[in-house]
């Protein structure tokens, strides 16, 4: 929705196989969208990639391909490499044979793990605490290796979890959201209760325009919340807005390593220009809007 709006005269493939992260109802009101067009697809299917790069004169790639951690998933960890991996790298095999092309990878601020000590850098270790954040680190690698043996336009951006509208309906705001609504208790995993910085999309999107048009090749940039939107601080204005009891809601352990206490250095993409617009109750505000007109 963010690159339709920003720049309408760009014509966009959305590429999905729609799996446990994709549903199609997340992109319902692009639909009839003169400039945007859905192909169901995997990128583990390199010679469709190509065909569809080489066909529609592709000049920028940016990879969201990411099968994220659900309870479901305990018992079938190899599908984080067989997307988030072995996905990303059949794309990078497509794109090595094609250097005009600028590719954005889009990762997770989960690879630097949990609790670090120090203020978090691009350059600081990764330390990933999840078979998850194992597997986006994995392919910032690949990336960074692709780039450096290849001389590619590769770009890394290391987000915060995000938040709003169009958001897979089996995450824990916009549940919370829809229960609310309907004044029904809610379970929820416990895993997300100690995160402390979440990014409204229009914020991300408006990094990732500036990775894009501004940003170096090669290098990564960290994203974050210049203010920190805790889980608990979303969860007492979700209440507060659908005059909704936090009594209602409960909690269930979880194998998940959740990503709480991090301090990220977001020096090198403020410098780019971007800076965080979008407050916390405005954000909320919105998505809940979102909700209701669903």
């Amino acid at each position: 929705m963010y690159i339709h709006k920003k720049f309408p005269h760009w014509p966009v493939i959305n590429i999905d196989k729609l799996s446990n992260s994709g549903n199609s109802e997340t992109s319902i009101d692009l639909e009839g969208k003169s400039n945007y067009r859905f192909i169901y697809g995997d990128i583990n299917d390199s010679q469709l990639i190509a065909t569809i790069i080489d066909r529609e004169s592709i000049e920028i790639v940016i990879n969201f391909a990411n099968e994220y951690y659900s309870e479901r998933l305990v018992n079938h960890l190899e599908l984080f490499l067989q997307s988030n991996v072995l996905g990303g790298v059949s794309l990078l095999n497509v794109l090595k044979n094609r250097p005009n092309i600028r590719f954005i990878q889009i990762s997770s601020n989960e690879v630097y793990g949990n609790n670090q000590k120090k203020q978090i850098n691009e350059e600081t270790v990764l330390k990933p605490e999840s078979p998850y954040a194992a597997s986006k680190a994995s392919m910032d690698h690949f990336v960074q290796a692709y780039n450096k043996k290849y001389d590619l336009d590769f770009r890394i951006i290391r987000s915060s979890n995000s938040y709003g509208p169009h958001q897979q309906t089996d995450q824990w705001i916009p549940l919370l959201i829809k229960n609310a609504l309907k004044q029904k208790p809610v379970t929820l995993s416990e895993s997300f209760k100690e995160v402390e910085n979440w990014l409204f999309i229009d914020d991300l999107c408006r990094g990732i325009e500036c990775v894009l048009l501004n940003g170096k090749a090669g290098a990564i940039y960290n994203i974050c919340g210049e203010s920190k939107n805790s889980s608990k601080k979303i969860i007492k204005k979700i209440c507060r807005i659908l005059d909704y009891k936090e009594t209602d809601i409960y909690y269930v352990p979880t194998s998940k390593v959740g990503v709480g206490t991090q301090d990220m250095d977001i020096k090198k993409i403020t410098d780019l220009g971007w800076y965080q617009q979008v407050t916390l109750d405005e954000g909320i505000s919105q998505t809940i809007d979102w909700y209701k007109r669903r």
